[in-house]
Order: structure tokens, then C-alpha cells, then sequence
């Protein structure tokens, strides 16, 4: 699994407080200033299994820090 950081605005930064490697839990780090986003990228072995409360066509918000998905290997 891939873990990529993205500061989305000018003035965006990432602020890494582990590198390379972190532990199932762990903070990493955080965002400052404006928007930002992250993207998991997994292996071609790994069943992601979404919940259904996270599928797009629902219109309820996910809550922050709520289960979007379960990755299975």
C-alpha cells in the first residue's frame, strides 16, 4: 500500500512525522494551511471492500474519522 499526501492549495503544506515507515494507527503527520487530501493506492491483490454508507450515490456525509472501507489481502 501507497500513502500519498497532497497540499491542494499555494500555501499548503504536509508536515511528515515519520518517515519512511509507520505502524497500522499511527499519526503520520498532519496538514497546514487550506485544503488538502490524501490518496491510498493498493496492490493488485487487495480486495477493497467500501461500506455502504461511503458508496457516491448516497447523499448522507460520512462522518469524520468514520470506516470508508476494509482492505482485505
Amino acid at each position: 500500500m501507497a500513502v500519498v499526501m497532497i497540499g491542494m492549495a499555494e500555501v499548503s503544506v504536509v508536515d511528515f512525522d515519520t518517515l519512511p515507515r509507520f505502524e497500522k494507527g499511527q499519526e503520520t503527520g498532519r496538514f497546514h494551511f487550506g485544503g488538502s487530501m490524501h490518496c491510498l493506492i493498493f496492490g493488485p491483490n487487495v480486495d477493497v471492500r467500501f461500506e455502504p454508507n461511503a458508496q457516491p450515490r448516497n447523499e448522507d456525509p460520512v462522518p469524520v474519522l468514520g470506516k470508508l472501507a476494509t482492505a482485505v489481502v
